[in-house]
């Protein structure tokens, strides 16, 4: 076998095999850090999102105040309303 940077007088098979075993071994290095990065990038999504979530529920929680609403600015509950009957 004559290779760009060597020669040696391994039979092919071995030659197949070692090469086989070398892409194999690249492709699932190469798997194992895609998913390491893509590990990493959906913690900092969900981080972002329990955030933005905890944001949100203080946004829209009822504001506890101390001074009373004056009484024009309340609207009538259910039970004032007339019935449309």
């Amino acid at each position: 076998m004559n290779f760009l940077f060597a020669q040696t007088n391994l039979p092919l098979i071995l030659v197949i095999l070692g090469s086989a075993l070398l892409g194999g071994a690249s492709v699932g290095l190469f798997g194992i850090i895609r998913s390491f990065r893509l590990q990493k990038q959906l913690k900092a999504q969900q981080k972002e999102l329990d955030g933005l979530r905890a944001q949100a529920r203080l946004e829209t929680a009822p504001v506890l105040a101390d001074d009373p609403l004056p009484a024009g600015s309340i609207e009538a509950g259910p039970a004032a309303r007339p019935s449309a009957e």
